[in-house]
Parts: C-alpha cells; structure tokens; sequence
C-alpha cells in the first residue's frame, strides 16, 4: 500500500509532503499555523499538537510510515507558508537543530 503524499488533519487541513527519507519529513507548511511546542495549547492552530494528535490517533498519513514521534527543528511564523523540516526521532532533534542553529550563526557573522 502506498504511503499518501500528504497529512490529512482532522479539520480537514491537507499537508504536501515534499520530501521524506528514514530521518526527515519535509512538508509544505500552510498559512495560518503556529509552531509551538506539544504542550503549548493557547491555539486551535498549533501544528505541533495537531501533527501529534494525529499520529496518536492512528490517522493513515502517519500509521502507513509507522510514525510514533515527528518535530519540527526550525520555525516559520504563522502566517508564512514553505518548507517546513520535521524529524521523526527524539535522537535526530539535536543533530538537524544543530544545522540550522549553524546556519542561523552563519547568516548573522559580519
């Protein structure tokens, strides 16, 4: 059965999927949701809980990979869309924040 190319959500917001290897997820992220943390509920447009809630809930999207985890490791605003990067383990949080944290340096150096 082949993985669908996008992340349905349960409002019914559709998510392309640009890229996904064993590490990452790369997806199109659409205006209008905000990247907070998982705990953070202040909003019904929290992506990090909505991607969670879907994933605990068994939602196609997420059981045909067999995803248990996905973060995001560098942020967009809220009302910017574009390439958002989401690893799909605890243990890749650290090394793809450390890349853009670099990048981030780099971009700011004199």
């Amino acid at each position: 059965m082949a993985k669908p190319k996008a992340i349905e959500l349960a409002d019914g917001t559709s998510i392309p999927i640009l890229y996904e290897d064993r590490s990452v997820l790369a997806i199109d992220k659409p205006a209008g949701w905000l990247l907070a943390p998982d705990f953070w509920d202040k909003t019904g447009r929290n992506l990090q809980l909505a991607l969670q809630s879907s994933i605990q809930a068994g939602d196609f999207w997420a059981r045909s990979r067999n995803l248990k985890f996905l973060r995001f490791v560098h942020r967009l605003d809220e009302d910017t869309t574009g390439v958002l990067l989401l690893v799909k383990s605890v243990g890749a949080v650290p090394a793809y924040s450390a890349l853009f944290d670099c990048f981030d340096a780099w971009n700011r150096s004199p």
